[in-house]
């Protein structure tokens, strides 16, 4: 089965059915490595939002919903430039904070959340793509632990 959208054609890369199994499989980290916590999921939008979606609904923890938008592309490439587009609106001092994004390509928006608390006061403690290309993270953001599909 083919989609195509504009002049690009794609084809399946995972079935669902595995993707509905590794996201019920990172969910149960998520309850074990935060139980008796209380963290925030801090969507990237557009894209994360179905993951999250899931994802959040096989958890079992007392956690928040928050969501940040931001932009680095023009066109087809980046910039490196990151420009917010929809701010955090939930105070994340002294919290668990669990990113989670769709692909990531550069490392930017990752890098650009990373280093958003220069006084350290937020535990940014999980990073989650659903995919991640080969070679887009620099050493310093590796340092994060991060759950791939």
């Amino acid at each position: 089965m083919q989609i195509k959208i504009d002049d690009k054609i794609f084809e399946p890369y995972l079935l669902q059915s595995k993707v509905e199994a590794r996201v019920a499989e990172i969910a149960q980290h998520i309850n074990t490595d935060y139980k008796d916590r209380q963290p925030v999921f801090l969507g990237v939008l557009s894209g994360s939002f179905f993951f999250m979606a899931d994802l959040v609904k096989q958890t079992t923890l007392d956690a928040e919903i928050s969501f940040v938008k931001l932009a680095s592309y023009e066109g087809e490439r980046s910039s490196g430039k990151m420009e917010v587009q929809l701010s955090i609106h939930t105070n994340l001092k002294n919290r668990d904070v669990i990113i989670v994004e769709d692909i990531v390509d550069t490392g930017h928006t990752l890098k650009y959340l990373l280093g958003s608390d220069p006084q350290g006061k937020t535990r940014f403690g999980t990073s989650l793509q659903f995919a991640l290309q080969t070679g887009s993270l620099s050493d310093s953001i590796r340092r994060a632990t991060i759950h791939r599909i």
